[in-house]
């Protein structure tokens, strides 16, 4: 069963949920960078999750934390994102 992450990334801490095919979501937790607990979150992620980060200005770090043993990252752009979450569907 494929699962998608999609990281909301800040300067200190970001937030990842976790959700499946049917988008029901598994799992939403706050991780903080300075103490390593992105890094141990990401090692213990099935090599076949998709996940997205948003492009902000500091989203080089994790793209290069992820990009191995993820190569299907998705960067998303941050006024697209926005226009996609409030668009009334």
């Amino acid at each position: 069963m494929s699962e998608y992450i999609g990281i909301d990334l800040h300067k200190a801490k970001s937030f990842v949920t976790r959700v499946d095919q049917r988008g029901r979501v598994l799992e939403q937790v706050e991780l903080r960078h300075a103490t390593g607990e992105m890094q141990r979150y990401v090692e213990k992620v099935p090599g076949d999750t998709r996940i997205v980060v948003e492009a902000t200005g500091n989203w080089m770090w994790l793209y290069e934390l992820i990009e191995e043993r993820h190569p299907d990252l998705v960067l998303a752009h941050p006024l697209k994102t926005k226009a996609i979450a409030s668009a009334r569907i």
